[in-house]
């Protein structure tokens, strides 16, 4: 039994990390079952672009246009990410920054605070997951107030939960959630949201 986990571990890793991929080419992948029930086909989709010249928008098959514009709007975006999960925290970076975003990004609660820190207020954006161990994200969003100028950084929670989280994190003082796994489309309507908010109330 232990053998054959350690067979397919490397496997089911694998599979994990190509997914990932392929969801940040805005793509899937999936395994055709045979009769019996079976993994026996490994179906892979992706979405590619086809450059008619170099003026052409960049916007991808089935966008709108409110994030075919995104590169515009979040362009120079100063955005602190903290993520102890090296894949997610690899491809929500990615996601950023081909939203526009300039990326720091950090593997636990305690390395996020030492960057704000020495930075001050540079960070627009803290993205925080809410489960990283020893320090985690509501716990890290407690101890930011103190570093915020005016209305920023706007804080954001990460969670693959679900759970109706929203009230927990508005009452500890953060602007929003993004449900795991991030999606382009997903990270760029609730960023838009946060910041036009914080814009209003300024």
């Amino acid at each position: 039994m232990f053998s054959n986990i350690l067979f397919f571990f490397p496997l089911i890793l694998h599979f994990v990390c190509l997914l990932c991929y392929c969801q940040l080419m805005q793509g899937n992948i999936w395994l055709v079952p045979n009769a019996q029930g079976f993994p026996q086909v490994m179906a892979l989709f992706l979405r590619f672009q086809l450059w008619r010249s170099i003026a052409v928008s960049n916007s991808e098959p089935g966008e709108n246009s409110e994030t075919s514009n995104s590169n515009s709007f979040f362009r120079g975006l100063q955005v602190l990410l903290a993520d102890n999960d090296d894949v997610n925290r690899a491809v929500t970076q990615k996601l950023l920054q081909k939203l526009g975003c300039v990326v720091t990004s950090v593997s636990s609660g305690f390395e996020c605070l030492n960057v704000i820190g020495p930075a001050g207020s540079s960070f627009q954006v803290i993205l925080l997951d809410l489960h990283m161990p020893e320090l985690d994200g509501f716990e890290v969003a407690t101890r930011i107030p103190k570093f915020r100028s005016r209305n920023w950084p706007v804080i954001v929670a990460l969670t693959a939960s679900t759970d109706d989280l929203w009230e927990r994190c508005m009452q500890i003082g953060m602007n929003g959630v993004i449900r795991k796994p991030v999606l382009l489309h997903g990270i760029a309507s609730e960023l838009r949201r946060i910041i036009l908010q914080g814009n209003s109330v300024m």
